[in-house]
């Protein structure tokens, strides 16, 4: 098992990857409405591309399609996971070959709004910015790595090490399989990905 996790956080590499992206993935780009939300789904679709290039784990015109709950997917290479992530401060694509992989990548935020939101993925008391910061990431990828959305994540919290958030580290959700997942500052914010335990991991800044 493997994965690999890509991010790009830099104006210019943005701007080269949503240049790279297929036709296709631009038509599917321009459906949303906001001109930021377009500009970072095109520079993710790009990433990918990218990734798979470097990685060799199918090829860079494999047409990239969505579920109905808009999880993308690669048409003919069933054994290969995706998951993309985009926020102000950059985007973020993983792959994982024959492994489950979700990746999250998160802005920095006002100290006021991890005040509001943390309740909802930790119970832990005097959490600081950085350590909200990493908990929502982390909860993010793990979420998308179930193909779940995050708002599951009310019905418990992860149980991380919240002195360990950016080491790896394994965790079991409800009766769900294990993940292990790992959080790292990129960029002004933070980057997370959950994999399948034991699956080797590659992990690169374009």
């Amino acid at each position: 098992m493997q994965a690999a996790v890509f991010w790009a956080t830099d104006a210019a590499t943005l701007t080269l990857l949503g240049d790279a992206c297929t036709p296709r993935d631009a038509a599917y780009a321009a459906t949303f409405d906001r001109h930021e939300d377009r500009l970072k789904r095109r520079a993710t679709y790009g990433l990918v591309r990218h990734a798979l290039k470097i990685t060799g784990w199918a090829a860079e015109t494999t047409l990239l399609a969505r579920r109905d709950t808009g999880q993308p997917y690669l048409k003919h290479t069933p054994g290969l996971t995706i998951s993309l992530s985009h926020a102000s401060n950059g985007v973020a694509v993983g792959l994982g070959l024959e492994c489950a992989v979700g990746v999250d990548i998160e802005a920095d935020q006002e100290d006021a709004v991890w005040r509001d939101v943390l309740p909802f993925v930790t119970s832990a008391k005097n959490v600081s910015p950085q350590m909200g910061l990493c908990i929502w990431t982390l909860s993010e990828a793990c979420a998308k790595s179930h193909g779940l959305g995050l708002p599951a994540l009310e019905i418990a919290h992860l149980p991380l090490d919240i002195k360990h958030l950016q080491e790896r580290q394994r965790i079991a959700w409800q009766c769900l399989a294990q993940r292990d997942v790992r959080c790292f500052n990129v960029g002004q914010g933070a980057l997370a990905y959950a994999v399948s335990p034991d699956a080797k991991v590659i992990s690169r800044r374009v």
